[in-house]
């Protein structure tokens, strides 16, 4: 008996799937370079750079319960930290 071993393999589709993500438009203004091809980041798939992105940012800026446990109420600081990581 052979026992097959899967790998799952991420895609921009896949990373966003069931999530209401932040759109391009809402991203810091490089991001939206690089969604459109303007910007260069020496990585193949731009796609998945800025669905990461996007995931990243949503993530910082919905109150997410993986992030933000009840009662911690910093989401505001998180918030612009995300901006600030995301914007170079």
């Amino acid at each position: 008996m052979t026992i097959q071993q899967t790998v799952s393999v991420l895609t921009a589709r896949s990373i966003l799937e069931g999530i209401d993500a932040v759109t391009i438009d809402q991203l810091p203004t490089v991001w939206q370079k690089i969604a459109s091809g303007d910007a260069e980041v020496g990585h193949p798939d731009l796609e998945f750079l800025v669905a990461l992105a996007q995931l990243f940012l949503t993530k910082a800026t919905d109150g997410s319960p993986e992030i933000f446990e009840q009662g911690f109420d910093c989401q505001s600081l998180f918030q612009k930290g995300a901006w600030d990581t995301l914007e170079f």
